[in-house]
């Protein structure tokens, strides 16, 4: 389960459900955090181990001085998912940032991408989940 407090007001009174994490779990989440820790800094991003609670992704406007996200994750296969979106945006970025495609949804992006490096971004979704030994 991952939940993002993006209102304050949800977080002052209180409504919302919190889920803790199992241990089993937490060792999922630990491998995955492993994964993919190498590019953390690159991705202006960090993901704490929170105890009960699970591990949190914090994305900084200025690494790693301003928060500018938090979001909790008890699964590891959605911590997974979470940090590949991440990756593959940042990836896109870098790819395309001096063009005038820099301008396109992420979709769009990818698929303005030739199909080798296509397939070369996504052979990366497998280096990292066999490294996570999520799948």
């Amino acid at each position: 389960m991952m939940d993002t407090y993006e209102n304050e007001e949800e977080l002052e009174y209180g409504n919302y459900d919190i889920e803790y994490i199992s241990d089993e779990e937490r060792e999922k989440c630990r491998k995955v955090v492993s994964a993919y820790e190498e590019e953390f800094e690159k991705m202006d991003m960090l993901v704490l181990e929170a105890g009960k609670y699970g591990f949190y992704k914090l994305l900084f406007s200025i690494f790693p001085i301003d928060v500018v996200n938090a979001s909790l994750f008890t699964s590891a296969k959605e911590l997974f998912d979470d940090l590949w979106i991440e990756w593959m945006k940042e990836q896109l970025i870098t790819l395309l940032k001096d063009t005038p495609m820099i301008e396109l949804s992420y979709d769009e992006m990818f698929e303005s991408l030739s199909k080798d490096t296509q397939r070369e971004l996504m052979a990366k979704r497998d280096y990292f989940a066999q490294k996570a030994d999520i799948f």
